[in-house]
């Protein structure tokens, strides 16, 4: 007696089933680097970034501080080589009184994270997107 094994992954009518799913799977985890805990999300404001991670926290820690936050919301001046220790970005925290107010106190900003100061002419940063090397 002979008998037939099929594998359901091999039948045409699986794979065909399956392209959507598989295509999904593989969207979504392309963008799980982009979750809370690994900090800014695309196209977020810094204070946008900073309330979230105030709130939210990043992972199992709970909330963060403004200290904690403002590590994980902070961006490089430009792309990093290796070898290289380039500048932070100044946070662009105008949007958000309270938050200004907590980046200029030296206590609360105690590792001295850069950022706009309140009465500057800049342009406003918007939304800014992470840089890829």
């Amino acid at each position: 007696m002979t008998m037939i094994c099929l594998v359901p992954w091999s039948t045409p009518y699986y794979r065909r089933a399956m392209r959507k799913p598989a295509a999904l799977c593989l969207a979504l985890l392309s963008l799980s680097g982009c979750v809370a805990w690994s900090g800014r999300m695309p196209g977020t404001t810094d204070a946008h970034c900073m309330r979230m991670m105030m709130r939210h926290g990043a992972g199992n820690a709970g909330p963060l501080d403004f200290t904690g936050a403002a590590s994980r919301c902070v961006q490089f001046a430009h792309p990093v080589t290796e070898g290289d220790n380039p500048p932070y970005a100044p946070l662009d925290l105008r949007d958000d009184p309270a938050l200004q107010a907590m980046a200029e106190n030296p206590a609360v900003n105690d590792a001295g994270y850069p950022f706009i100061p309140r009465n500057s002419t800049t342009p406003r940063v918007g939304a800014r997107w992470q840089i890829v090397h």
